[in-house]
Parts: structure tokens; sequence; C-alpha cells
């Protein structure tokens, strides 16, 4: 069961991936793993919500415009019922009415790609502290 058990020792470490492609998904992924946090990857607003009933997250990263995610709505149900998960929101230029409504309804931040690794550090730093 040693699969099991590093599930285990990364709970509460954990930050959940919302609908974000395959690139940026790495990049994000390497990010926190440097930072000694998990990543959780869900495809759908719908897995996302699962993944947020099942374990404690740190917070989530959702991707505008990406698959069949759809942060708006996301940010809009999560609120729902857990006012305090940290929620970031990644946009592209096309997509910043939608990063816009997702602020208005509680996410914390909106982060512009392409977007810098030194900002997109400095945010995960400040809103997925454990403890």
């Amino acid at each position: 069961a040693p699969a099991l058990a590093s599930v285990t020792e990364s709970d509460g470490r954990q930050v959940l991936l919302v609908g974000c492609d395959g690139d940026v998904q790495q990049l994000l992924s390497d990010r926190l793993r440097a930072s000694g946090l998990s990543p959780v990857v869900a495809e759908t607003v719908e897995e996302a919500l699962e993944q947020l009933h099942a374990r404690p997250l740190l917070g989530m990263l959702a991707e505008l415009g990406v698959g069949t995610s759809d942060p708006v709505g996301l940010v809009q149900r999560v609120r729902a019922f857990n006012q305090r998960v940290p929620i970031l929101v990644l946009c592209t230029a096309a997509s910043q009415d939608q990063a816009s409504r997702a602020m208005a309804l509680g996410a914390q931040a909106t982060l512009l790609k392409p977007f810098d690794a030194g900002e997109l550090q400095r945010l995960m730093d400040y809103w997925f502290r454990p403890g």
C-alpha cells in the first residue's frame, strides 16, 4: 500500500487543478511539487466538486476556456458550500470578462496567460499555505 501512504502524507497539502490543458497542467504540477504541494487533477466541474467534497484542499487553480471546464460556474458552485478554499483563475486576454465574473463570485485572483512564473509562485505562496 505505498500509494496509499503517499496520499496520506500529502493530505491537507493538495491543490486542485481544474480544466487545465496538458502543458499548463504539467507546468502547474511541477510548480506545486517544487513548493511541497501535491496536484490533484479534475477535468470537469463535477469532478472538481467531487474532489472538494472528498478531501481537504489548500486551494484550486482553474483555467478558463479550456476543455469542458466552466470555471465561472465552478466558482459559483464551490462558494455555495465552501467560502474558504482559495480559487485562482488562469485566463487569456479573450477570457478576461469571464475572469472578472469569477472574481465577483468569489475567486481570489486571476492570472493572465502567458503568465510570469514569478507571479504564479507569489500567488501560490500567498494563497496555498498549509496550516
